[in-house]
């Protein structure tokens, strides 16, 4: 499994409702856990950035929408733009492990 820095910028964060035995809870457990220190983590294999909050400008050319998810594989990174979606980091790394 690769190594994932995930850079979120602005809004609420991750955040979800999760159901379970007919009771609600909030937050969302993730099994991407942060390490300690920055040396423990070493250098990420893939950077995603996401900045949920903040719309992709549609009046760039080829843009027609306010919502961009965009993967660049040479550089290994990930942009998120313009959707608090959390599924859109996850549609990502799958993406990226099945490439």
């Amino acid at each position: 499994m690769p190594r994932v820095a995930n850079a979120t910028a602005g809004g609420p964060g991750l955040n979800a409702s999760t159901r379970s035995s007919g009771t609600r809870s909030s937050g969302m457990s993730s099994p991407q856990v942060m390490p300690e220190s920055a040396e423990e983590f070493g250098t990420p294999d893939f950077i995603i950035y996401n900045a949920g909050c903040f719309p992709a400008n549609r009046y760039t050319k080829g843009m027609t929408s306010s919502t961009s998810v965009c993967m660049h594989f040479r550089r290994k990174e990930m942009v998120i733009l313009g959707t608090e979606y959390a599924g859109e980091m996850k549609k990502g790394i799958l993406t990226l492990m099945m490439y």
